[in-house]
């Protein structure tokens, strides 16, 4: 058997903490909206005001 070079390059990832994976099945937690958007990041602190411009866009 042979082996190819099929080419070079380099992969690069995020930090852990700037990942998020998205499942392809629609989920929600039973909750407040507010924890839906925060869903699996409950420990971040984020100002109602914030939450508001997310919404809008």
């Amino acid at each position: 058997m042979s082996t190819k070079n099929s080419g070079s390059g380099t992969i690069v990832r995020p930090d852990s903490d700037q990942i998020l994976l998205l499942s392809q099945r629609p989920y929600r937690v039973l909750g407040t909206l507010r924890e839906q958007i925060l869903y699996s990041n409950t420990t971040i602190e984020v100002e109602k005001a914030q939450l508001d411009q997310v919404l809008e866009w």
